[in-house]
């Protein structure tokens, strides 16, 4: 089946990094404990890498999850041949570190481009197609994870509410945003300044708990689906049971809100 192995092999990659950001929350509350922003910012890739797992297997149509499957490890592609060009891209730093022929290892040409093409036309992707420099450039539309959200629980108001804010207080966290983190801090005043005054910051317990429960439950629903997706249709159909010990094994870590 065109596509078939991007899905779960993704899925897996995506279920994989939230487990680890898991973990290493963990091991931060633990040995270093709960300040104003660092653990923020491993419940962030936590809860990004769940959501895509889920977003990418959350059709029931199997064409729909190739679909997906084919997208994300395109915008991938995309993102290591960006890096490649800016990393090998300026031929007069390379010739100063002495690395002038890296800059010839860009090929003018990538075969990966016409692989994804082609099964994105085979699963009915649709891709936008521009001219530039007399080249022809395929480009699969970026996921916006904020509009997505609502389409992974479109009768649960709420649950979506709780996802979208929570995504949105990561997000701004991250990006050092003082608007997202005031939302979940304490602070007492240290005194002003012109324009403004220094602030004492503590993790708000009740907010930082909010943030966990979310989390976890996009980790959970994420898990579940993939579980999902290697039961067979018909229950005269072979179990992948390799594949079933492995999900069981991660899943407890994956389920957990001690944390």
């Amino acid at each position: 089946m065109v596509a078939g192995h991007r899905a779960y092999a993704a899925a897996e990659r995506y279920l994989t990094t939230s487990d680890e950001n898991h973990d290493a929350l963990a091991s931060l509350l633990a040995h270093h404990g709960a300040s104003a922003t660092a653990p923020w910012n491993l419940l962030r890739p936590s809860f990004e890498a769940a959501f895509y797992a889920l977003w990418l297997l959350s059709p029931s149509d199997s064409q729909q999850r190739r679909q997906r499957g084919v997208r994300l490890e395109w915008l991938d592609d995309i993102e290591t041949e960006k890096f490649h060009r800016v990393a090998l891209g300026n031929r007069e730093v390379l010739q100063q570190l002495g690395l002038g022929d890296a800059a010839a290892k860009i090929p003018p040409y990538r075969e990966n481009t016409d692989t994804y093409v082609r099964e994105a036309n085979a699963t009915g992707l649709a891709f936008q197609t521009t001219r530039h420099r007399r080249q022809v450039n395929h480009r699969p539309a970026r996921v916006n994870v904020e509009n997505e959200l609502g389409g992974l629980f479109p009768e649960e108001g709420l649950m979506s509410l709780a996802h979208t804010t929570t995504w949105k207080t990561l997000s701004g966290i991250q990006h050092a945003e003082a608007g997202a983190l005031l939302r979940v801090t304490d602070r007492s005043s240290l005194g002003g300044y012109p324009g403004g005054q220094r602030l004492h910051l503590t993790i708000n317990d009740g907010a930082f708990y909010l943030a966990c429960l979310v989390t976890a439950s996009m980790r959970a629903f994420a898990w579940s689906r993939f579980g999902e997706c290697h039961r067979p249709a018909r229950s005269n159909e072979p179990v992948d049971l390799r594949a079933m010990r492995d999900m069981f094994t991660r899943y407890p870590a994956a389920s957990s809100q001690d944390h």
